[in-house]
């Protein structure tokens, strides 16, 4: 095959990496891509830069993560942030180094990779140790392990392989593959998408051949997938997913407004508690151009949206048919939360580039691209190796490579049993993420042992203020105070009694505010408020209203 370069196997090779989900898998591909990087440099005796918006939007996303580490909701996630998105300005730059004809073919096995990812997964998903794997909620997933991000992966190969002039049988039985993965998956906007695809494919080609047959498959196809979907039919027509998107979007939008720099990485994760009008506790919004602007601010996403703009102005019908399809697509789910996805769109994107390449070529490039991709190496297998640990709950290990993971400090901190290690850790959580309810919640506990009431209450609040949807916290406080409220009457020191009295008669209250607060989207998905008062902790808040009486 003709320009056949290591990074067009690489573009290939990464959807099979889960997609590259986790912040362990961008180390491996960050390793890969300076590996190649420097390969080409030394070969070459030049750094060649292909600047523009691909570049710094990818570097901006980069940057940001690093610099949001100033206001982050938890500084330290900034570095796994980072590692995360890695790979993008590293693609960027390693497209950079090649012909303009090899970045004009980067996607060309990408098809292939679609067939076989569609047909091992099948084959996976009756082997039963491996089905999991690839098959989520009775849909499949593929090697993605998520069933929307897979089908948009398949829509992508569809539309190479059809939209192109001369269509070989090879592609015919490609695309059929592809729209048997599409249907597998369940994916209602991919479903939508893809009829929208097809329909354009209709109206474009030109040999009227064609355009009957594809009129015909597309009718039998509709049939076939409609008594496969109709089988499903109530997973599909369950407005629960759609309607807590809305949610999410809604929740997020006047938090956006406030936080123009972002919240930094999983910072939406961690406060979600205090501004959401419903039930639910998700790391990604489920749409990229929100995402961006929660997690690093409105700059990074103003230049990815200039920048697929800006692509779309110059790009041919079947790159603008694949902005126009995963643009779309983005804005209802994460699919660039996958960096192969991201890396795909940055190859459609750097297709059309009419920017000409820049060249650095003195003595001090190669020993400063062979420092810079060192250091690159040991920052991605650091931070990769307490990402893997973490990633197969070795919190343990993973903590003693990163001390500041909070994802394995909170993880340690839910199985700690010991007072004395339980407030450390929370203390340690809580120093750089006060809006950690779990971590609050164990200082409470720990305060309620040592018999420091006012802390106790203090960091209580704070735990259900940061997780106000969660009855076992209200449950958990007014349990710890009824201990309390006793020892202060035995005890005859009825003003305190009194305080710890109107307290719990407070956090009774803020059970039904928090009911009323929530939104129309939110008692429209499955999760609904569970926030009514077990029968006796009903009568027990009722005979300290009367108490106070």
């Amino acid at each position: 095959m003709k320009n056949l370069t290591p990074l067009k196997i690489l573009v290939a090779l990464i959807p099979f990496l889960t997609g590259v989900f986790y912040e362990w898998e961008s180390a491996l591909v960050s390793v890969a891509l300076i590996i190649l990087i420097v390969i080409d440099v030394f070969r070459n005796k030049k750094l060649t830069i292909l600047p523009g918006l691909p570049l710094y939007f990818a570097l901006g996303v980069v940057v940001f993560h690093a610099v949001s580490a100033f206001w982050a909701v938890d500084r330290g996630m900034m570095p796994l942030g980072v590692l995360k998105f890695l790979p993008l300005p590293l693609f960027v730059i390693a497209a950079s180094q090649i012909s303009e004809i090899s970045r004009k073919e980067l996607l060309d096995l990408v098809p292939i990779s679609g067939v076989i990812m569609t047909v091992l997964s099948a084959g996976l998903s009756l082997v039963g140790p491996l089905k999991g794997h690839v098959i989520v909620r009775g849909r499949l997933g593929g090697f993605f392990e998520y069933p929307n991000a897979f089908a948009m992966f398949l829509l992508v190969c569809l539309i190479l392989v059809l939209f192109k002039e001369n269509i070989k049988p090879a592609d015919w039985i490609f695309a059929a593959v592809y729209l048997v993965g599409i249907a597998l998956s369940g994916s209602r906007t991919v479903l939508v998408l893809t009829a929208a695809t097809a329909v354009t494919f209709i109206i474009w080609v030109k040999d009227k051949k064609i355009k009957l047959i594809s009129v015909a498959v597309c009718v039998i196809g509709a049939a076939v997938a409609g008594i496969y979907l109709f089988n499903r039919l109530p997973s599909l027509t369950n407005g629960s997913t759609f309607y807590g998107r809305l949610l999410y979007f809604g929740d997020a939008l006047p938090v956006i407004l406030k936080h123009p720099f972002g919240l930094g990485y999983y910072g939406y994760y961690y406060t979600q508690g205090e501004f959401q009008t419903g039930v639910y506790s998700v790391v990604h919004i489920h749409n990229d151009l929100l995402q961006i602007l929660l997690d690093i601010g409105w700059i990074p996403a103003v230049m990815g949206v200039l920048m697929c703009v800006k692509a779309f102005m110059k790009a041919g019908f079947r790159n603008r048919l694949l902005l126009i399809m995963l643009g779309l697509h983005i804005l209802f789910d994460f699919d660039m939360q996958f960096i192969a996805m991201a890396v795909i769109l940055l190859a459609v994107v750097i297709t059309d580039s009419d920017v000409k390449t820049k060249t650095a070529d003195s003595r001090a490039v190669l020993p400063a691209v062979a420092a810079a991709g060192a250091a690159i190496v040991f920052f991605a297998m650091f931070f990769g190796l307490a990402s893997l640990l973490c990633f197969t709950k070795d919190y343990s290990s993973a903590l003693k490579v990163y001390p500041f993971y909070t994802e394995a400090e909170v993880a340690v901190l839910s199985s700690q049993k010991d007072p004395v290690e339980m407030g450390r850790i929370a203390d340690h959580i809580l120093s750089r993420n006060p809006n950690s309810s779990i971590a609050n919640s164990a200082k409470a506990r720990v305060c309620y042992s040592a018999g420091n009431v006012p802390q106790m209450i203090e960091y209580k609040e704070k735990a259900i203020a940061y997780n106000k949807y969660s009855l076992v916290e209200y449950l958990d406080y007014i349990d710890m105070m009824k201990v309390v409220i006793s020892l202060y009457i035995q005890n005859e020191d009825y003003d305190s009694a009194s305080f710890c009295i109107k307290k719990v008669i407070k956090a009774a209250d803020s059970l039904e505010r928090v009911e009323a607060g929530t939104s129309y989207f939110g008692l429209r998905i499955d999760d609904k408020p569970d926030l009514l008062l077990p029968e006796d902790y009903a009568e027990y808040v009722n005979s300290l209203r009367q108490i106070m009486v």
